[in-house]
């Protein structure tokens, strides 16, 4: 298809919100836009005659006003094998903080 209708720009991806501030609200997400034509396969972006959309958008990240963590993580392995029953072997697991608390939020643990 030559007709310039056969082509559009398409958001190949869409960006992460990136938070313009430490880790939450206004922020930047920028897209991955291609063009393409009516079988979804990418081609030359001269083939798309409209302009392209914008490639970044403003976007907002939900600040948590409590501390927010992940879930634990598997068990490390013992430190001690069960030939020496005398010794006390130790395990661990961690978990990470995914936000930090707000103004009056709750603390991590």
């Amino acid at each position: 298809c030559e007709d310039p209708a056969c082509y559009l720009w398409q958001v190949q991806q869409e960006g992460r919100c990136i938070p313009i501030n430490g880790s939450c609200g206004s922020g930047t997400a920028v897209h991955n836009i291609t063009c393409v034509n009516t079988e979804g396969e990418v081609v030359a972006s001269t083939q798309c005659v409209d302009d392209p959309p914008p490639t970044e958008e403003s976007c907002e990240v939900a600040c948590s006003a409590d501390c927010v963590v992940g879930s634990w993580s598997f068990w490390s392995t013992c430190s001690h094998s069960c030939a020496t029953k005398t010794a006390e072997g130790k395990q661990s697991r961690t978990r990470t903080i995914l936000a930090i608390p707000g103004k009056d939020g709750k603390a991590c643990p």
